[in-house]
Parts: structure tokens; sequence; C-alpha cells
């Protein structure tokens, strides 16, 4: 095995021929992970449980996720427009999951766990 050269083309391009691949396991990963919370949100049937709490949250991480992964790899076009949205989204994603946490802690802290 060679060492990867310290100079510009040595690490960069053993990066951007990694890239892609990354990308892909990252899509694979979002999209596993989402049907694996979907399953799991519709055996419990009702929607107060935590699981289709994270299936709420998936949603919105997919949402934002999957595009910018596509564009990453090429599959779609959008210009700077994929990457400012999906940044808002993943944003309101983790304002969502905040809520669910507090709202959590403060049933909790209440002494009514839902």
């Amino acid at each position: 095995m060679m060492p990867l050269e310290s100079g510009a083309s040595g690490l960069s391009g053993a990066l951007q021929t990694v890239a892609p691949y990354t990308e892909i396991l990252s899509l694979v990963l979002v999209l596993a992970s989402f049907a694996i919370i979907t399953y799991l949100a519709l055996r419990t049937k009702t929607f107060r449980s935590f699981q289709f709490e994270l299936l709420l949250f998936m949603l919105v991480l997919a949402a934002s996720e999957v595009p910018r992964i596509l564009q990453t790899l090429g599959i779609i076009t959008g210009g700077p427009y994929y990457d400012q949205l999906g940044l808002e989204i993943h944003s309101a994603s983790m304002v969502v999951l905040t809520l669910f946490v507090a709202l959590r802690v403060y049933n909790f802290r209440r002494g009514k766990p839902k």
C-alpha cells in the first residue's frame, strides 16, 4: 500500500474518488432509516407514540437530505436552490426534534410520561 502524497493532487484526488461512494452510502442510510422508522410507527397505530414523533422528524430530515445528495451525485440539478432549501428544512427538523424532546422532558417532570 502506497501512502498518499501530501500535495494537492494526492489527498484531494483521493477524496474526490471516494466522495460519490460516501454520498451513495448516505442516501441508502437515510432511506433505510426512514423505512425502519415508518415501519415502527405504523406498528404502534397511535399518533401519540415516540415512534410517530420520530417518523415526523425523519420525514423532514429525509426531505432535506435526499435532494442535496441527489444534486451532489449529479442526478438532479437545481443550482444553489437545493442547498439553501435543504439547509432551511434541516434547521426546521432540528427545531421539531428540540420541541419533541422538550415536550417529553416536560411531561416526565410533571409525572405524566406519554
